[in-house]
C-alpha cells in the first residue's frame, strides 16, 4: 500500500496572480480604496473645508466691519483675495494630509506589505500622487467655491462709508464684489485649486522622504513659516531675490484676480509652475531613494 504525498490540485475557481503583475491602473485602485478608507485623510479634507471657509467667511465679515476705516485696506482690495483669506490656513491640513498618505504606512509598517504586492516601489508612489491630486484638487475647488460665492454675499452686505484720517474726507462706496464672470476670478480659483494641489504633492515628496510623520509635519511647517519670516530678515538685495521662491510668497501671487508683476514677486502662472516643479524635484528625489532603501 502507498501512500500519495503529492498537495491536492487547486480549486478550478482559485486564481494564482504572480507577484509583480500588478499595472499602474491596479496601484491607483488600491491606493483609493486606503485613501478612502482611512479616517485620518477623511479628516484633514474635513478639517481642510472647514478651515477654507470658515477663516475666509470670518475674513470677510471683518472687512465688511471695519470697511473705511483703515485706508490701507481700501485701496487695491481684492474680493477674491478676501473670499480666499483661508487658504493660508487651510495649507496646513493639506501638509498634514500630504504628509499621511505615505508617512502613515511607513510608522504601521504596511508599506512592505504594499512593496510585497507591488514590488515596483515607483508605480506605488505614482498611484498615491495621481491619486492625492485627484482627491485633492476636486475638494479645493468644491471648497473655494463655497467660500468664494459665501465671501461674495458676505461682502455684498456692507455699507458706504467715508474713509477716516483722509483730508479732505473721501467718500468711498460699499466694499467691492465680483462674480464667476468677472476679469481673472476663474483664473485666479484655478490658479489657487493647482497651488494646493502641488502643496499636497510638495509634502507627499517629503513624507517619502522622511518617512517619519512628525518629522516631515515640522520640515513642511518649517519652509512654510519660519522660512519666510528668515528670509524677510535678510538684507533687501538678498530678500528680493530669495522671497519670491517661497511657498508662502507664491500663494500671494496666486490667490488675486489682479496678478501684480514685480521684481520681488512672480507671476500668477509662474508660481503654479515653481510649486510644480518643487514638486517634482521632490517626489522625484523621494522614489529614488525609496528603491535603494529597506521598507
Amino acid at each position: 500500500m502507498t501512500t500519495n504525498l503529492l498537495p491536492p490540485p487547486p480549486a478550478p475557481s482559485a486564481r494564482t496572480i504572480p507577484a509583480g503583475s500588478y499595472s499602474l491602473l491596479d496601484a491607483i485602485k488600491a491606493e483609493w480604496m486606503k485613501f478612502r478608507t482611512v479616517r485620518s485623510s477623511l479628516w484633514c479634507l474635513g478639517i481642510f473645508t472647514i478651515i477654507m471657509v470658515g477663516f475666509s467667511a470670518l475674513f470677510c465679515a471683518v472687512t465688511v466691519n471695519q470697511w473705511g476705516k483703515h485706508p490701507e485696506d481700501v485701496f487695491g482690495f481684492d474680493p477674491l483675495t478676501a473670499s480666499l483669506a483661508g487658504v493660508t490656513m487651510g495649507s496646513l491640513a493639506i501638509g498634514v494630509l500630504g504628509v499621511m498618505v505615505v508617512s502613515a504606512e511607513y510608522s504601521t509598517g504596511s508599506i512592505r506589505a504594499t512593496f510585497a504586492a507591488i514590488p515596483h516601489r515607483s508605480t506605488v508612489m505614482l498611484a498615491k500622487v495621481l491619486v492625492l491630486a485627484t482627491v485633492l484638487f476636486i475638494t479645493a475647488a468644491v471648497a473655494e467655491l463655497i467660500a468664494f460665492f459665501l465671501g461674495q454675499a458676505i461682502l455684498s452686505t456692507g455699507h458706504a462709508a467715508t474713509l477716516i484720517g483722509q483730508f479732505p474726507a473721501t467718500h468711498i462706496g460699499k466694499p467691492p464684489t465680483v462674480s464667476l464672470g468677472s476679469h481673472g476670478v476663474l483664473a485666479g480659483l484655478l490658479a489657487t485649486d493647482c497651488y494646493l494641489t502641488t502643496l499636497a504633492i510638495v509634502t507627499l515628496g517629503l513624507g517619502i522622504l522622511i518617512r517619519h510623520t512628525a518629522g516631515a509635519i515640522s520640515a513642511f511647517v518649517g519652509v512654510l513659516f519660519p522660512l519666510f519670516l528668515i528670509v524677510a530678515l535678510l538684507p533687501t538685495t538678498f530678500k528680493d531675490h530669495l522671497q519670491k521662491f517661497l511657498p508662502l510668497e507664491i500663494q500671494q501671487t496666486v490667490v488675486v484676480s489682479k496678478p501684480v508683476v514685480s521684481a520681488t514677486s512672480m507671476s500668477m502662472w509662474h508660481g503654479v509652475i515653481a510649486m510644480a516643479l518643487y514638486a517634482v524635484v521632490l517626489v522625484g528625489a523621494g522614489i529614488f531613494f525609496a528603491v535603494r532603501r529597506d521598507a
